[in-house]
């Protein structure tokens, strides 16, 4: 402890109150300008300065309601959310609370935001130290909140203490801000760059150079089709041409195609524990699919007979797209390994002459401008049926053009989320941060405390 501080209950260096609620069965008692009367979903920021609800003065004097002064400290104790946090907020006029808060008005002696603070740096052990055991809603002892020890300063130095936490909280959250910012502009730029690549901007140079070097995208969807209609011999079925003259003008050499034209689709293995047999296999669902990555923790378990693996499984280059959740989400299985997948995603093989990976990014494209949007069905729960799929429009370059784009966005690509990861890293850091400063603060080494306060405090 630092000379000349001390350390003092709350329940000794102010008032504790409670609330109540009005009925709410007598209207006259909730008005829209009345007193302002907190509840847990007011308790946002660090002082409450309004409320959803305001009761009348007959409400206060007909209920369990009081009258809270200005500059009260207000604390949640009963509510789910005490699982997470303890809320603790600044209640800067004069007001009422419900039953699930607790108001502690300081006395002259200390400054109601040198407790809040302390009250927010403190969050977990309070929590810890002060929860109920056994109850059916988490729950605070109130006399053991009351009885807290909180380390007592000299009021000239609980002002430093303060004015110095928000000088330094308003730069940590100025730094934030402009995180945000920053991930605003990430995420416009790498839309910018997707709408480039497919308009055929990002390869305008490369295709000038390489012009009398490369094969139209019509012939090598034609060459795809020849081998299609030859594999599938009298199973085959001609589709009708395609009408693109709604469509955006595509690049020279570009071509407008069926997204089945270019990728064999099928969806994975329904989950049925009464019906499916034989041995057990790992399998992904909708949750393991990210955009361009897969989450492989902890893959749940399906049986399959030894015939139907093939038929339910990726193999490396495959195109794993979600059907449900946020339908159009996928990524490129590229592990030696096979993987079985469940009927919540379409598997889409690629056939040849066609790089997986660049249509991944033309799904993110259209999925974050809405042009697939549109094919989903479903009101609350929208999905991307197979039938659907049949009718997404892709833009096909030539082969060459692909392997070509798809390295350049793979290398811008990595760029951004590089920054990505940068910037999540450091926002990390801000709750941290704020975390240090408090602690600093309290253990009296976030500002000097003058001679005078250190021989009288």
């Amino acid at each position: 402890m630092p000379a000349g501080w001390q350390r003092k209950r709350l329940s000794d260096l102010g008032v504790w109150r409670g609330g109540g609620t009005p009925s709410k069965s007598t209207p006259e008692y909730w008005v829209p300008t009345g007193i302002p009367w907190v509840s847990p979903k007011d308790m946002k920021s660090v002082r409450v300065v309004d409320t959803e609800d305001h009761i009348s003065r007959e409400a206060l004097a007909k209920s369990a309601a009081k009258i809270i002064p200005p500059n009260s400290v207000l604390y949640v104790v009963r509510s789910g959310i005490l699982r997470r946090i303890l809320p603790v907020s600044i209640l800067t006029v004069e007001g009422a609370v419900n039953q699930d808060l607790r108001a502690f008005t300081p006395s002259a002696q200390i400054e109601p935001e040198y407790v809040y603070y302390y009250s927010v740096g403190e969050n977990r052990r309070i929590l810890r130290d002060c929860m109920k055991d056994g109850t059916t809603v988490e729950s605070l002892d109130v006399p053991s909140l009351q009885t807290i020890q909180i380390p007592f300063p000299p009021l000239p130095e609980q002002r430093r203490i303060v004015a110095k936490i928000e000088e330094l909280f308003t730069q940590v959250d100025a730094g934030v801000q402009a995180l945000e910012r920053a991930k605003v502009l990430l995420k416009q730029y790498r839309q910018s760059l997707l709408k480039s690549a497919f308009s055929g901007k990002v390869t305008e140079k490369w295709r000038q150079e390489n012009r009398d070097k490369i094969e139209p995208a019509s012939l090598l969807l034609e060459r795809i089709r020849e081998e299609r209609k030859k594999k599938m011999g009298k199973r085959y079925k001609e589709l009708p041409t395609l009408d693109t003259s709604s469509l955006p003008e595509l690049p020279e050499g570009w071509a407008w195609a069926r997204f089945t034209d270019i990728f064999d689709c099928r969806l994975g293995k329904m989950l049925d524990q009464a019906k499916n047999l034989g041995t057990l296999h790992p399998y992904l669902g909708n949750i393991n699919v990210r955009w361009h990555s897969f989450d492989l923790i902890e893959l749940k378990e399906i049986r399959l007979q030894s015939e139907e693996i093939e038929n339910v499984s990726a193999v490396s280059g495959d195109l794993i797209i979600c059907e449900g959740g946020e339908p159009g989400r996928c990524a490129v299985w590229e592990k030696s390994h096979t993987i079985v997948i469940q009927k919540a995603l379409h598997r889409a093989r690629p056939l040849a002459g066609i790089i997986s990976h660049l249509y991944a990014w033309q799904l993110e494209l259209d999925s974050s401008t809405h042009r697939l949007a549109r094919l989903f069905t479903g009101t609350t729960i929208k999905h991307l049926p197979g039938e659907k799929l049949f009718e997404y429009l892709v833009r096909v370059p030539p082969k060459e053009e692909q392997a070509f784009l798809c390295d350049t966005l793979d290398t811008h690509m990595a760029d951004v989320e590089g920054l990505g990861g940068l910037v999540a890293k450091v926002d990390a850091s801000a709750e941290p941060l704020r975390q240090s400063i408090l602690t600093r603060a309290f253990k009296g080494k976030l500002v000097p405390a003058s001679e005078s306060e250190r021989k009288h405090g």
